[in-house]
Parts: C-alpha cells; sequence; structure tokens
C-alpha cells in the first residue's frame, strides 16, 4: 500500500514514515499541502495521513483539493489537539477518519486500519443498496 505523509512537522513526519515502512508500506512524504497535491498527482497514493494546521496550505484546504483530484481518495487528517469540531467539519468533506496527536505506533496503525475498514463498509453498503433498488426496480416492472 502507498501512503503520502503530510505533516510540517519533521519529526512527525519521520514517525510515521518509520511505522509505516515498517509494516511494509511505500511511503512518500510533504511538508505542506502545495506539495502534498503535486505529490499526490505523482505518487498516486492508497491512503494519505493529512495534517489539519500546516502553513501555506492548511489540511482543510488540502483535504478539498485532494478530493477535487481524486473523489476516492482515502484521507485521514491527523491532528494536535481534541479539535472535534474541525475533524466532524474534515469528515464531512470526505476524510475517512482522524488521528489525534500524540499518538502510539499502534494507535496509528489501529487509526489507519479503522478508517480504511470502515471506508470499506461504506462501499459494501453502497453496492447493497444500488443492488436492491436495482432489484426493487425489476419487480415494479
Amino acid at each position: 500500500m502507498k501512503v503520502l505523509v503530510v505533516d510540517d512537522s519533521e519529526a512527525i513526519r519521520d514517525a510515521i514514515k518509520d511505522v509505516l515502512t515498517a509494516h511494509k508500506y511505500e511511503v512518500e512524504t510533504a511538508d505542506n499541502g502545495a506539495q502534498a497535491l503535486d505529490k499526490y498527482a505523482k505518487f498516486k497514493p492508497d491512503l494519505v495521513t493529512l495534517d489539519l494546521s500546516m502553513p501555506i496550505m492548511d489540511g482543510y484546504e488540502t483535504l478539498k483539493r485532494i478530493l477535487a483530484l481524486d473523489k476516492d481518495a482515502n484521507v485521514i487528517m491527523l491532528t494536535a489537539s481534541e479539535q472535534y469540531e474541525a475533524l466532524e467539519t474534515c469528515l464531512r468533506i470526505g476524510a475517512i477518519g482522524y488521528i489525534v496527536k500524540p499518538f502510539t505506533a499502534k494507535e496509528l496503525m489501529t487509526g489507519i486500519t479503522n478508517a480504511l475498514r470502515k471506508r470499506d463498509d461504506k462501499n459494501v453498503a453502497l453496492l447493497f443498496s444500488l443492488a436492491c433498488n436495482k432489484i426493487e426496480n425489476s419487480i415494479k416492472k
């Protein structure tokens, strides 16, 4: 799995990269939103971890632009404090989950696994709903 790690803190980027590469993930990093957009287009990651507060382009704007590039992008937000209102906004925009800093390696991997599972559950529910609608329409005909 390819992961793009976006955070203005080099220490956080390196820590996340170390954990993910130890779990056999292919990792690219970016230190701001503008760089993230460029790397997203070239690297085509399966997942993005995205810091909420960054200079140049914050996490909100970066999230919106990544989703404009790829409506199916999988983005997990990272924030230094429990800013639930801000995180809720990101989830409404299209983030698939969030992780609160500081976190342990185990919390990072659990957060990624849970977010990807929720995404997969939504996809299954959507497919089931579409199949039910198609069956219902066929019965009506």
